[in-house]
């Protein structure tokens, strides 16, 4: 059974038309060692472009959990039984707890993916500087894929010299 949405189809439109420019923004950012980012993708089948992803990236904590509450739900479109009004409210509710420091963004991460599913998803959110470094799953994969490797173990740091070239790669990471 389908839902009724409690928001306008204009309303609706506007606010994915701002998810985009929103998006758009902070995917052409380039990142430094104290930005804060997310790799977010479509959370479709891939026939319907599901999937593909790319890095936003903020200068600060604060405007990396702003974009999530107001832009991820209406950036991808999710399914028509389902009342994205209601979605949003749901994900700023959870993103104001982390805020306030009831809920931690690393532990509640999936917490925000369930209630994003089927609109879109978050891989990885933190700082620029954990990617460069830092031991989970998701940044020696990235680290991995930047080197060309296909060696399981965990690749090196990222030094200062491919910084550079590293924040541009990322560009196309997910694409």
């Amino acid at each position: 059974m389908s839902e009724k949405s409690s928001i306008s189809r204009e309303e609706y439109e506007e606010r994915a038309e701002k998810a985009l420019q929103a998006t758009q923004v902070a995917s052409d950012l380039w990142p430094s060692q104290g930005s804060w980012g997310a790799f977010i993708y479509g959370d479709a089948p891939g026939g319907i472009g599901g999937g593909l992803g790319c890095f936003c990236w903020f200068d600060r904590k604060e405007q990396l959990l702003e974009y999530v509450k107001t832009h991820l739900v209406f950036l991808n479109p999710g399914p028509a039984t389902m009342d994205p009004a209601k979605v949003a409210a749901s994900v700023q509710e959870t993103i104001e707890r982390i805020e306030t420091g009831m809920l931690d963004m690393r532990a509640d991460q999936a917490q925000v993916n369930l209630q994003l599913q089927s609109f879109s998803q978050i891989e990885w959110w933190g700082k620029f500087s954990e990617l460069l470094d830092g031991d989970t799953e998701f940044a020696r994969r990235v680290r991995q894929w930047f080197r060309g490797s296909d060696d399981s173990e965990a690749p090196a740091p990222i030094v200062p010299e491919e910084e550079d070239r590293f924040a541009e790669e990322l560009r196309s990471y997910g694409v």
